[in-house]
């Protein structure tokens, strides 16, 4: 795991025995099959884009860029290196005794 606060990050390794090397390490490393990004949204298609290229599958938190043309461009980008890009979301507010099943 990485964060921009590397105390922060550091601690949390402590707490749950994760390892924290830092963004390019996690980049470079060979045992490290994608990543999730759960970043302030402005950088993320840049990072996303950055993993790609490093040859990680990425789960991007929603949104996956500012605009639709950054999006389509991670997309576009994840096809041409051959990864898979997917944003996903939080449902904070959907508990499973509120779903609803259709009949």
């Amino acid at each position: 795991m990485h964060d921009a606060n590397a105390d922060l990050a550091a601690r949390f390794a402590a707490d749950t025995g994760a390892k924290a090397p830092g963004w390019q390490a996690i980049l470079a490393g060979k045992s490290i099959d994608g990543v999730i990004l759960a970043t302030p949204a402005g950088p993320r298609a840049a990072l996303a884009r950055a993993a790609l290229d490093a040859g990680k599958h990425v789960l991007v938190e929603k949104p996956l860029a500012f605009s639709p043309n950054d999006a389509n461009e991670v997309v576009a980008h994840a096809k041409r290196v051959g990864w898979i890009v997917r944003t996903g979301e939080k449902h904070r507010e959907v508990g499973t005794d509120k779903l609803e099943i259709e009949k």
